[in-house]
Protein backbone atom coordinates (compact mmCIF):
# COMPACT_ATOMS: atom_id res chain seq x y z
CA UNK A 1 0.00 0.00 0.00
CA UNK A 2 1.23 3.36 -0.83
CA UNK A 3 0.73 7.00 0.50
CA UNK A 4 1.88 9.73 -1.28
CA UNK A 5 3.10 12.61 1.19
CA UNK A 6 3.70 16.32 0.65
CA UNK A 7 6.07 18.19 1.99
CA UNK A 8 5.27 21.41 3.35
CA UNK A 9 7.95 22.48 5.68
CA UNK A 10 11.92 21.15 5.35
CA UNK A 11 14.81 21.42 7.98
CA UNK A 12 17.81 20.01 8.87
CA UNK A 13 19.67 19.35 11.73
CA UNK A 14 23.49 18.68 12.23
CA UNK A 15 24.66 17.69 15.70
CA UNK A 16 28.32 18.18 16.23
CA UNK A 17 31.10 15.64 16.55
CA UNK A 18 32.11 17.04 20.49
CA UNK A 19 33.70 14.14 21.79
CA UNK A 20 34.33 14.50 26.06
CA UNK A 21 35.59 12.26 28.63
CA UNK A 22 32.96 9.44 28.83
CA UNK A 23 32.59 8.75 24.90
CA UNK A 24 33.32 10.00 21.63
CA UNK A 25 30.26 11.46 20.05
CA UNK A 26 29.70 10.86 16.66
CA UNK A 27 27.93 13.77 14.64
CA UNK A 28 24.82 13.35 13.34
CA UNK A 29 22.56 14.28 10.28
CA UNK A 30 18.93 14.57 10.04
CA UNK A 31 16.12 16.19 7.66
CA UNK A 32 12.66 16.82 9.35
CA UNK A 33 9.60 17.44 7.07
CA UNK A 34 6.17 18.52 7.73
CA UNK A 35 4.05 16.51 5.57
CA UNK A 36 0.22 15.97 4.53
CA UNK A 37 -1.38 13.65 1.82
CA UNK A 38 -0.31 14.96 -1.72
CA UNK A 39 -4.02 14.18 -3.38
CA UNK A 40 -7.10 16.93 -3.45
CA UNK A 41 -9.40 13.50 -2.90
CA UNK A 42 -6.41 11.42 -0.44
CA UNK A 43 -7.65 10.80 3.19
CA UNK A 44 -6.66 8.25 5.68
CA UNK A 45 -9.37 7.42 8.14
CA UNK A 46 -8.29 6.81 11.92
CA UNK A 47 -10.65 4.61 13.98
CA UNK A 48 -9.52 6.98 16.78
CA UNK A 49 -11.70 9.77 14.84
CA UNK A 50 -9.30 11.73 12.87
CA UNK A 51 -8.22 12.17 8.92
CA UNK A 52 -4.79 12.37 7.39
CA UNK A 53 -5.59 14.23 4.49
CA UNK A 54 -4.44 17.29 2.88
CA UNK A 55 -5.78 20.20 5.21
CA UNK A 56 -6.53 22.24 1.94
CA UNK A 57 -9.46 20.16 1.46
CA UNK A 58 -10.45 19.72 4.88
CA UNK A 59 -14.11 20.99 4.08
CA UNK A 60 -14.70 18.77 2.01
CA UNK A 61 -14.22 15.68 4.04
CA UNK A 62 -16.27 16.44 6.66
CA UNK A 63 -15.75 17.48 10.46
CA UNK A 64 -13.18 14.66 11.55
CA UNK A 65 -10.54 16.82 12.82
CA UNK A 66 -7.20 16.65 10.34
CA UNK A 67 -4.18 14.87 11.94
CA UNK A 68 -0.78 16.25 11.10
CA UNK A 69 2.03 14.76 9.93
CA UNK A 70 5.83 14.61 10.20
CA UNK A 71 8.76 12.61 8.96
CA UNK A 72 12.52 12.16 10.33
CA UNK A 73 15.09 10.88 7.46
CA UNK A 74 18.55 9.48 9.06
CA UNK A 75 21.20 7.81 7.81
CA UNK A 76 21.05 3.97 8.78
CA UNK A 77 24.61 2.88 10.26
CA UNK A 78 23.77 -0.95 10.74
CA UNK A 79 21.42 -3.51 8.84
CA UNK A 80 19.49 -2.89 12.19
CA UNK A 81 18.50 0.85 12.12
CA UNK A 82 16.48 -0.31 8.44
CA UNK A 83 13.80 -2.42 11.23
CA UNK A 84 12.79 0.99 12.28
CA UNK A 85 11.72 2.21 9.18
CA UNK A 86 7.75 2.73 10.12
CA UNK A 87 4.94 5.05 10.59
CA UNK A 88 3.78 5.52 13.77
CA UNK A 89 0.24 7.33 15.73
CA UNK A 90 1.25 9.11 19.04
CA UNK A 91 -2.55 10.16 20.72
CA UNK A 92 -3.34 13.72 21.97
CA UNK A 93 -1.07 14.14 25.24
CA UNK A 94 -2.60 16.53 27.43
CA UNK A 95 -0.67 18.69 30.40
CA UNK A 96 -1.62 21.10 33.11
CA UNK A 97 -0.98 23.74 30.87
CA UNK A 98 -0.83 23.13 27.63
CA UNK A 99 -1.24 20.00 25.23
CA UNK A 100 0.51 18.28 21.97
CA UNK A 101 -2.59 16.97 19.47
CA UNK A 102 -2.33 13.97 17.90
CA UNK A 103 0.41 13.56 15.30
CA UNK A 104 1.15 10.77 12.60
CA UNK A 105 5.22 10.34 12.18
CA UNK A 106 7.33 8.46 9.53
CA UNK A 107 10.63 7.01 10.47
CA UNK A 108 13.20 6.67 7.95
CA UNK A 109 16.24 5.47 7.91
CA UNK A 110 18.06 5.23 4.38
CA UNK A 111 21.38 3.86 2.74
CA UNK A 112 24.49 5.73 3.20
CA UNK A 113 24.69 6.44 -0.52
CA UNK A 114 21.20 7.18 -0.67
CA UNK A 115 21.02 9.57 1.95
CA UNK A 116 24.20 11.42 1.38
CA UNK A 117 22.41 12.41 -2.25
CA UNK A 118 18.98 13.36 -0.51
CA UNK A 119 21.64 15.93 1.69
CA UNK A 120 23.36 17.24 -1.24
CA UNK A 121 20.74 18.03 -3.04
CA UNK A 122 18.82 19.47 -0.06
CA UNK A 123 22.18 21.48 -0.08
CA UNK A 124 21.63 22.69 -3.28
CA UNK A 125 18.16 24.14 -3.21
CA UNK A 126 16.72 20.82 -4.95
CA UNK A 127 14.20 19.54 -2.63
CA UNK A 128 11.52 16.68 -2.95
CA UNK A 129 8.30 17.57 -4.19
CA UNK A 130 6.74 14.71 -3.00
CA UNK A 131 7.65 11.39 -1.17
CA UNK A 132 5.54 7.96 -1.95
CA UNK A 133 5.99 5.80 1.45
CA UNK A 134 4.96 2.06 0.48
CA UNK A 135 3.86 0.55 3.70
CA UNK A 136 3.75 -3.21 4.70
CA UNK A 137 0.28 -4.52 3.64
CA UNK A 138 -1.35 -7.79 2.86
CA UNK A 139 -3.62 -7.79 0.00
CA UNK A 140 -4.47 -11.51 0.20
CA UNK A 141 -4.55 -12.10 3.42
CA UNK A 142 -5.90 -15.82 4.62
CA UNK A 143 -8.29 -16.56 6.87
CA UNK A 144 -5.74 -17.60 9.75
CA UNK A 145 -3.81 -14.24 9.26
CA UNK A 146 -4.30 -11.51 11.43
CA UNK A 147 -5.61 -8.73 9.56
CA UNK A 148 -3.69 -5.92 8.13
CA UNK A 149 -4.12 -2.68 10.53
CA UNK A 150 -4.36 -0.60 7.48
CA UNK A 151 -7.10 -1.43 4.62
CA UNK A 152 -8.51 0.28 1.30
CA UNK A 153 -11.58 2.11 1.85
CA UNK A 154 -14.62 1.88 -0.89
CA UNK A 155 -13.50 4.29 -3.49
CA UNK A 156 -12.42 2.30 -6.74
CA UNK A 157 -9.79 4.85 -7.47
CA UNK A 158 -7.94 4.13 -3.61
CA UNK A 159 -8.12 7.53 -2.47
CA UNK A 160 -9.59 6.50 0.88
CA UNK A 161 -7.75 4.42 2.98
CA UNK A 162 -8.87 3.16 6.61
CA UNK A 163 -6.80 2.79 9.76
CA UNK A 164 -7.76 0.55 12.82
CA UNK A 165 -5.07 2.38 15.55
CA UNK A 166 -7.14 2.21 18.48
CA UNK A 167 -5.23 -0.64 19.52
CA UNK A 168 -1.64 0.40 20.98
CA UNK A 169 -0.11 -2.70 18.95
CA UNK A 170 -1.94 -1.46 15.74
CA UNK A 171 -0.15 2.15 16.16
CA UNK A 172 2.88 1.21 14.00
CA UNK A 173 2.83 0.43 10.59
CA UNK A 174 6.18 -0.75 8.55
CA UNK A 175 7.87 0.91 6.00
CA UNK A 176 9.15 -1.08 3.08
CA UNK A 177 10.21 1.35 0.72
CA UNK A 178 10.69 4.98 -0.19
CA UNK A 179 10.75 7.08 -3.46
CA UNK A 180 11.69 10.79 -3.34
CA UNK A 181 10.07 12.69 -6.02
CA UNK A 182 11.53 16.37 -7.57
CA UNK A 183 10.43 18.56 -9.77
CA UNK A 184 12.45 20.08 -12.44
CA UNK A 185 9.15 21.77 -14.45
CA UNK A 186 6.57 23.90 -12.95
CA UNK A 187 2.92 23.06 -14.51
CA UNK A 188 0.79 26.01 -15.37
CA UNK A 189 -2.81 25.77 -15.17
CA UNK A 190 -5.71 27.68 -16.90
CA UNK A 191 -7.52 29.69 -14.35
CA UNK A 192 -10.96 29.18 -16.27
CA UNK A 193 -10.51 25.09 -16.30
CA UNK A 194 -7.67 24.31 -14.09
CA UNK A 195 -6.06 22.15 -17.12
CA UNK A 196 -2.37 22.28 -17.50
CA UNK A 197 -1.84 24.39 -20.02
CA UNK A 198 2.18 24.35 -20.32
CA UNK A 199 5.11 23.76 -18.30
CA UNK A 200 6.71 26.38 -17.17
CA UNK A 201 10.62 25.58 -16.86
CA UNK A 202 12.03 26.52 -13.06
CA UNK A 203 13.32 30.54 -13.07
CA UNK A 204 16.74 30.79 -13.34
CA UNK A 205 17.91 30.86 -9.71
CA UNK A 206 15.77 27.75 -8.95
CA UNK A 207 17.85 26.22 -12.12
CA UNK A 208 20.85 27.43 -10.77
CA UNK A 209 20.76 25.60 -7.60
CA UNK A 210 19.44 22.42 -9.39
CA UNK A 211 21.87 22.63 -11.62
CA UNK A 212 24.67 22.93 -8.30
CA UNK A 213 22.81 19.74 -6.38
CA UNK A 214 23.20 17.81 -9.47
CA UNK A 215 27.13 18.81 -10.04
CA UNK A 216 27.81 18.23 -6.15
CA UNK A 217 26.35 14.72 -6.30
CA UNK A 218 28.22 14.43 -9.56
CA UNK A 219 31.44 15.53 -7.23
CA UNK A 220 30.50 13.14 -4.57
CA UNK A 221 30.30 10.18 -6.68
CA UNK A 222 33.73 10.87 -7.97
CA UNK A 223 35.15 11.58 -4.47
CA UNK A 224 33.36 8.21 -3.42
CA UNK A 225 35.27 6.16 -6.58
CA UNK A 226 38.41 7.77 -5.71
CA UNK A 227 38.34 6.96 -2.11
CA UNK A 228 37.81 3.16 -2.87
CA UNK A 229 40.40 3.05 -5.70
CA UNK A 230 42.99 4.46 -3.27
CA UNK A 231 41.91 1.88 -0.33
CA UNK A 232 42.44 -0.68 -2.99
CA UNK A 233 45.62 0.30 -4.02
CA UNK A 234 46.70 0.51 -0.79
CA UNK A 235 45.69 -2.72 -0.13
CA UNK A 236 47.51 -3.80 -3.01
CA UNK A 237 50.50 -2.72 -2.67
CA UNK A 238 50.66 -4.00 1.12
CA UNK A 239 50.12 -7.55 0.00
CA UNK A 240 53.17 -6.93 -2.83
CA UNK A 241 55.52 -5.55 0.64
CA UNK A 242 54.67 -8.40 2.58
CA UNK A 243 55.31 -11.04 -0.66
CA UNK A 244 59.03 -8.66 -0.99
CA UNK A 245 59.87 -9.33 3.13
CA UNK A 246 58.76 -12.65 2.98
CA UNK A 247 61.12 -13.63 -0.14
CA UNK A 248 64.23 -11.94 1.70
Amino acid sequence: MYLELKPTVIGMQISANIPNQRSAFAGTQQLTLDVHLAGRDDHLDLETGEVFRNPSWARTRGAKETVSGSITIRQARNAEDFGSNDMRYFERQSFEDSEIPPQIHFHLCLPSDDFQQLITNARGGLLPSSILIELAHNLFEKPSEKPSPIQYGWEPDGSGKKWNNRLEENRCIKIEGATFNFEMLRPVRDRSTGEIAESAPLSPAESMQAQTAIIKAALLSILSEIRHVGLAVAAIGGVILLVLLFKR
